[in-house]
């Protein structure tokens, strides 16, 4: 596995979950979810069937599964492309929808949050097309032991940072893009009824820790959300 996916596993492990996969009896899948491919060289298929057009392949990757369907008896899921900015399909047995166990609300609002803004530079493009503002630099890590691809995109309804081609942070300070469950101008009670008491909530911010370098943060005022955050670093 490749430094770029332990990487991006870490973002999406810290905060650990419960989910009861598709191929446990009697449960049923809550998507999106953090998928594993089993094995090297798993095909990618444009359509769930066997016959349809190979569009990628991929070893032991990371994968966000974000539907399944049944064809003949078969459960296929479908993913976001590693690599493309489109869906794939991969069947069932060649992927692993249980791979990350433990799964707390607020991880599974991440999730959304990165398919809802782009969990990668071309796919932000491709949902929002050319931002109003765009920085690009080069930031060093020290757990890479390099600088790494620092890019920042500006859009009307929101900013992204993507590091390495990862998303790092995204803020809403306006409008009404999803977060998730929330908008701007929701009551902040449904942030504790979804997710609990935040772990700080001084000044203002609601800050909800998914482990030592990942956070929610919510701007409450008036006991209302005035804008939301989604930070994480490399450890």
């Amino acid at each position: 596995m490749s430094g770029r996916h332990r990487r991006f596993i870490g973002i999406f492990l810290a905060a650990g979950a419960l989910i009861l996969g598709a191929g446990a009896a009697g449960a049923e899948t809550e998507y999106p979810v953090l998928s594993q491919s089993k094995g090297e060289g798993v095909r990618l298929r444009e359509d769930p069937s066997t016959e349809a057009k190979i569009v990628g392949k991929v070893d032991y990757e990371t994968l966000y599964a974000v539907g399944e369907t049944s064809v003949n008896g078969e459960v296929w899921y479908e993913v976001l492309h590693p690599t493309q900015t489109g869906t794939a399909w991969i069947h069932g047995k060649f992927l692993d929808v249980n791979y990350v166990e433990d799964i707390t609300p607020a991880q599974r609002l991440v999730w959304k949050v990165a398919l809802t803004f782009g969990d990668n530079e071309a796919r932000a493009r491709s949902l929002f097309g050319r931002p109003q503002k765009e920085k690009r630099t080069k930031t060093f890590i020290e757990g890479a032991g390099e600088k790494l691809p620092d890019v920042t995109l500006t859009y009307p309804t929101h900013t992204a940072q993507y590091v390495d081609d990862i998303l790092k942070n995204v803020t809403v300070a306006k409008g009404t893009m999803p977060f998730g469950p929330f908008r701007i101008g929701d009551p902040a009670s449904g942030l504790a009824d979804l997710m609990g008491e935040p772990e700080d909530a001084s000044e203002g911010r609601w800050s909800y820790e998914l482990g030592p370098v990942e956070y929610l943060i919510f701007t409450v005022k008036d006991d209302r959300i005035a804008a939301m955050e989604y930070s994480s670093w490399f450890d």
